[in-house]
């Protein structure tokens, strides 16, 4: 029996770990987790309010890629990518 409570385990999909170029106490992490079925979470530490985005797995895979050239664009450099393939090409 499920028990209401139990809330879907979060998989780890990919990570990606910036610090910025000049201001190297500056950095940002992008984190992406699935629920174990369709929905995909995208998490900025960007986000003071500690919002995410949240979609299907090729809604999200978009918008990671998207949100990486806006870090890389705003000076940063990536210190560290891991995680799904998908997530790892045309960064």
């Amino acid at each position: 029996m499920t028990n209401v409570n139990d809330k879907p385990k979060k998989q780890f999909i990919a990570r990606a770990m910036y610090h910025h170029r000049e201001k190297t106490d500056r950095h940002v992490v992008l984190i992406v987790y699935s629920d174990g079925a369709s929905t995909f979470e995208l998490f900025d530490t960007r986000d003071a309010d500690g919002d995410y985005l949240a979609g299907d797995r090729r809604y999200v895979l978009e918008a990671w890629r998207k949100m990486n050239q806006e870090v890389i664009e705003a000076g940063f450099q990536r210190d560290q990518l891991s995680g799904d393939n998908d997530f790892q090409q045309f960064i």
